[in-house]
């Protein structure tokens, strides 16, 4: 039996709002990772795979996204609601590319995401198809919530893995402890 794990695709949605200078309006993204496997440990990738899914079900769903710079930013930052903060406002191709890049990060170390496409309602479901988040030119270095193996997508206090229960499990390591039977019995 192989014990390789062959490539896959999973297609996800989310609604969210966007704000794109004082414009209010509701959205729907579909999104598809096309994801290859970098290890053969099952564990592993289903912990890669996890923390993408924790992403779009808990962070993205029902999000607002917005540009870092606009100024509704800072009053929207004292709301319960998640706020995204993007480089740049929010057209599909700048979304796709800022979540594309944190997909990566998060999950690099499971599987390869070697293509992402997303597509919105607002967006007359036109599909971008990326291959490389640094393609579409945005400025993506930086201190930012997308550079950061994290479940945060915008300010506040860092979300982490171990929080969440979805950090790597640890390695059995057994220790040898001296003593037993002795040597004359």
């Amino acid at each position: 039996m192989s014990t390789n794990i062959d490539p896959f695709v999973w297609p996800a949605e989310f609604f969210c709002t966007i704000i794109d200078d004082d414009l209010i309006l509701p959205n729907h993204y579909n999104i598809k990772f096309f994801i290859e496997p970098v290890t053969d440990n099952v564990e592993s990738v289903g912990l890669g795979f996890r923390r993408l899914r924790y992403l779009v079900q808990n962070c993205l769903q029902n999000c607002v996204f917005i540009n870092l710079n606009n100024s509704l930013a800072e009053l929207l930052n004292q709301t319960s609601s998640n706020i995204v903060h993007l480089p740049t406002d929010p057209y599909d191709l700048a979304v796709g590319s800022v979540l594309y890049h944190k997909f990566i990060t998060v999950s690099e170390k499971y599987f390869n995401i070697y293509q992402f496409s997303i597509d919105s309602a607002l967006g007359d479901r036109i599909q971008y198809t990326i291959r490389d988040p640094l393609d579409v030119n945005l400025e993506l270095d930086g201190d930012y919530w997308w550079n950061k193996d994290n479940a945060n997508t915008g300010p506040g206090t860092a979300i982490t893995w171990e929080s969440l229960d979805l950090s790597e499990a640890p390695k059995f390591e057994p220790k040898i402890i001296k003593g037993g039977l002795s040597a004359n019995q």
